[in-house]
């Protein structure tokens, strides 16, 4: 049995580079492990197609897998789970990606020459003479567009070119794309440093669950090249959008280091109190004088699972005495109430004002 496997925070292009592969090995009947997080836009456009049915990782019968084939996971942060459980048993292993890679396990590298992952692979199957239909054509086109910048970003290759001319050529119809939008129009205006250094905290962020929350950290090695970092890490965060963001930028001899998050119950200010944070839109910032990327990702994850309070209850949050009213009353005078007290529900009861069967109530009202 086949398995495909994308890396975490997969974007447009490992979402084709998928695709592509699924049609490749088809006869083959291949799995795709369900990914644990695909960028916002991604995930639009393919939670509306029949061919994306995943396996999650749990009920996967690992010992059936005899291929694995890895998209854009080089490095076991790129997806630690399954590069864990891949070190257990022997099988082969293809890692799709640009750079040779580092496994805790042999893996057949098949090396991209091209920006695009999704380029590469297209432009070999055009050669062997595989027919797309539309709704293909337009997920490859979005995924090269926006992992090139249409061509724009100097990264982009001969490959990329031809294939975003091949993929131009088909001429795909617009409703095929209407619901999709290219994550990378977030970041319009970034110069091409900064989009190289985007890039980079894309593809170094791993995701780890501390005390119940789920952590997205990034942490790179700049060599002083991009001066304006505010508008990088606030296109990586609308581009990712986790629940905690952790995002550090090694340079000279400091890492500065930018953490945010989403629950308002969190506070990161408190969180990283002893490294005297500062507050700047939105964002809890502080330096370090560490600035070895690998040592930097163990201390913040080291002072998270520390300080970092655990995922609280619904108690935490639950109205004591909610607003109550009997079954009888008339919506009209439930919508008054709701009014007159700016109720966003209200708990439906008995008309003796007691609970239903099994103390449970019989329903609510929201608006």
């Amino acid at each position: 049995m086949l398995l495909i496997v994308p890396a975490h925070g997969a974007d447009f292009d490992i979402l084709g580079a998928v695709r592509l592969l699924q049609l490749r090995l088809r006869q083959s009947h291949p799995l795709i492990l369900h990914p644990t997080r695909l960028a916002h836009n991604a995930w639009e456009f393919a939670r509306r197609r029949k061919w994306l049915r995943t396996i999650l990782p749990q009920k996967l019968r690992w010992g059936d897998i005899t291929d694995a084939h890895l998209v854009g996971v080089t490095q076991a942060h790129h997806h630690p789970e399954v590069c864990e459980r891949l070190t257990r048993d022997e099988r082969t292993v293809f890692s799709y990606g640009h750079a040779s890679p580092r496994l805790p396990f042999r893996a057949n590298h098949v090396s991209v020459h091209s920006m695009s992952i999704t380029a590469h692979l297209f432009m070999e199957d055009i050669a062997a003479g595989r027919v797309f239909d539309p709704d293909d054509i337009a997920l490859f086109t979005l995924a090269v567009t926006e992992k090139t910048w249409a061509g724009l970003s100097s990264r982009a290759s001969k490959t990329d070119f031809e294939a975003l001319e091949e993929l131009r050529r088909r001429n795909v119809a617009s409703q095929n794309t209407s619901n999709a939008n290219v994550g990378n129009t977030i970041v319009v205006g970034l110069r091409e440093g900064q989009r190289g250094l985007l890039n980079d905290l894309l593809s170094e962020g791993s995701d780890v669950e501390i005390n119940d929350w789920p952590v997205l950290i990034s942490v790179v090695r700049s060599i002083g090249q991009v001066q304006d970092l505010d508008p990088v890490i606030d296109a990586l965060w609308s581009r990712q959008d986790p629940a905690i963001l952790i995002v550090g930028i090694c340079s000279g001899g400091l890492t500065r280091v930018w953490a945010r998050a989403r629950p308002h119950g969190i506070d990161l200010r408190r969180v990283f109190a002893d490294r005297h944070p500062r507050e700047q839109d939105g964002w809890t910032m502080f330096f370090l004088t560490e600035n070895v990327p690998e040592q930097v990702r163990a201390m913040l994850t080291e002072e998270l699972a520390g300080e970092l309070p655990p995922d609280f209850p619904a108690a935490a949050i639950m109205t004591a005495a909610p607003k109550t009213v009997p079954s009888s009353t008339s919506v009209a005078e439930a919508q008054d109430l709701m009014l007159k007290f700016h109720l966003m529900g209200l708990v439906v009861v008995d008309a003796d004002g007691e609970r239903g069967e099994n103390g449970k109530d019989n329903g609510d009202i929201v608006c």
